[in-house]
């Protein structure tokens, strides 16, 4: 029996040994050969693990690390236009800043009150 990950075909046999034998190397495995992400290689030797026969007479389709860079390349063009949501994408530089200035009026309003 094969595994048809998308357009790769694979010995099911030959899969199952190398996760026996190892994880790792069956996850590098089937990321090298499909151009799949690292975490899909991974969802599939995990099912494949848990359960051999899971993806039977199945083609399994997944994104590549390709696709992955377009979408990145995507996200990086809404960034620069400002899209809605990016509000919620903050650097520590402006918590750094309300703390320090957060100190300095604290540190004042010490001194005022202090020589009264």
């Amino acid at each position: 029996m094969h595994i048809k990950i998308n357009e790769s075909s694979f010995s099911k046999e030959e899969l199952l040994t190398i996760i026996k034998t190892s994880k790792l190397e069956a996850i590098k495995y089937i990321k090298e050969n499909t151009g799949i992400g690292l975490k899909e290689a991974k969802d599939i030797v995990d099912s494949l693990d848990e359960n051999p026969n899971c993806f039977d007479n199945r083609t399994i389709r997944k994104g590549t690390t390709s696709s992955f860079n377009r979408e990145k390349e995507d996200f990086s063009i809404s960034e620069e236009r400002g899209n809605k949501g990016s509000h919620f994408i903050k650097s520590n530089h402006s918590l750094k800043k309300y703390f320090i200035v957060g100190i300095i009026l604290i540190v004042i309003l010490i001194a005022v009150f202090s020589n009264s």
